[in-house]
């Protein structure tokens, strides 16, 4: 098995991890790679530079994935675990849901999120999720796969849609009604 949903698969030490070795290369170059030569030869204001080129660029890729969606960024006011099962739901106003009942019981789907984002599509009148973990493994991703279909809802893994260190993260997009 090499690929999974159309990403590569990288084995190390016999756990599969989904991949683009080339797009994390290509980000490390640019924003990563200049501290490697250590801070004596590096001046904050060369620092500052690329720290805000990082963020320019970040903000233009989340901005691209709004639109390209339809979607404005909701400010959590609850669980958005519960938002994408039932919008109207009240059963959960855990801020934060990794104390989210559902979280607690799903470890394995949903206990590895990071850089979580909760958005709204008007048109839909839905919610959707995307978090862009690092070292997203398949056994995660499947049982994420297996969560979704039990809660009518729809999952999707890339690499060339993440903002957060593209490459490195996954962007993974949770929702319910398509997109």
């Amino acid at each position: 098995m090499n690929e999974y949903a159309g990403l590569k698969l990288i084995e190390q030490k016999g756990i599969y991890y989904l991949g683009d070795p080339e797009l994390s290369a290509n980000w490390h170059g640019k924003y990563i790679a200049p501290f490697a030569r250590g801070s004596k030869t590096m001046n904050r204001d060369e620092e500052r530079t690329i720290y805000a080129a990082q963020a320019q660029e970040r903000d233009q890729l989340r901005a691209a994935f709004a639109r390209s969606c339809g979607l404005v960024q909701k400010h959590r006011t609850g669980c958005e675990v519960h938002k994408l099962i039932n919008p109207r739901s009240r059963k959960c106003l855990v801020v934060g849901s990794n104390n989210c009942p559902e979280v607690r019981d799903n470890p394995d789907a949903l206990g590895w999120r990071d850089h979580t984002e909760l958005w709204y599509s008007p048109k839909r009148r839905a919610y959707t999720l995307t978090t862009q973990p690092y070292s997203l493994t398949l056994a995660s991703y499947q049982a994420l796969e297996k969560w979704c279909a039990t809660n009518g809802l729809q999952c999707s893994v890339s690499y060339t849609g993440a903002w957060w260190y593209p490459g490195w993260t996954a962007l993974v997009v949770i929702h319910g009604n398509p997109m």
